[in-house]
């Protein structure tokens, strides 16, 4: 081996499982399989590990290795942290959020694709539940899918709702709302900044991929009003397989969806 690019499945953007586990530990293995790989080509970014956003920052650095300062240093360090702060915060655009209590359908034509997930931290697994639904509500696909390697909840969030932009892609849909229950997902998605964080390279594909369809805007749903879609990732939880349903859904995800369609035109 003598390129990280050796590691890769030929062909395939993914790595290959048992090569990595043959030259490398345990611990270490694990680690490299749970990177996620990005579906399309990206430029090399350099990212500091020490801040979430992957942004480096001198007054970051010193809060992160912990470096004392003597007073009269402290209080330079802390005046100019935040004056940092106060610059950051005047020069980042927080995009608006539309905030739906209940069930929400699209518009006429267009197709809402909920994505959740149910994550096992111990495991490293997670389960990304997809539905489907048209403007009345009814569920066109349904599915869950199995997700090993996952080192956090947040990335699964993440790969969730990339896989359900590539579901709707390979059925054919061209109009779609996305939805997930993740503020700061959506925050990202609906951001023009780059994104340096731990899940960048999902987020920059998740925007190639939105750019395919005629159509494609994300939008924030709370909990109480994505609960067919989390019953789904719920259940998936339960199975060791990947499955797929077509106008159909496991029993407690239709219920849910009848309830919802309920509220929209009540008797």
């Amino acid at each position: 081996m003598n390129v990280v690019s050796d590691l890769l499945e030929p062909n395939l953007r993914g790595w290959n499982e048992s090569l990595v586990r043959s030259i490398f530990t345990i611990d270490e293995a694990n680690s490299i399989l749970q990177i996620q790989l990005p579906l399309y080509p990206q430029p090399d970014l350099l990212v500091w590990k020490g801040e979430k956003s992957g942004i480096y920052s001198v007054s970051q650095w010193l809060v992160h290795e912990r470096v004392s300062l003597r007073p009269e240093k402290a209080e330079v360090f802390i005046k100019s942290y935040y004056s940092e702060f106060k610059n950051l915060i005047s020069s980042t655009s927080i995009p608006s959020i539309i905030e739906t209590e209940h069930w929400d359908p699209p518009p006429p034509l267009i197709f809402e694709v909920n994505a959740d997930v149910g994550f096992k931290s111990s495991e490293c697994r997670s389960s990304s539940g997809v539905v489907i639904r048209d403007a009345e509500g009814h569920i066109i696909i349904s599915c869950h899918k199995i997700n090993n390697h996952v080192h956090t909840a947040f990335a699964a969030e993440a790969r969730a709702l990339l896989q359900v932009l590539e579901f709707a892609s390979e059925i054919g849909l061209h109009s779609v709302v996305a939805e997930s229950d993740s503020k700061t997902l959506i925050n990202k998605l609906n951001s023009k900044d780059l994104d340096f964080s731990e899940i960048g390279p999902i987020t920059r594909d998740i925007r190639t991929l939105a750019r395919t369809f005629t159509l494609c805007s994300f939008r924030f749903c709370a909990r109480s009003c994505n609960r067919a879609v989390r019953a789904m990732a719920t259940e998936g939880l339960y199975r060791s397989a990947d499955y797929f349903w077509v106008e159909d859904a496991p029993i407690s995800v239709r219920l849910i969806a009848a309830d919802d369609r309920w509220f929209l035109d009540p008797p």
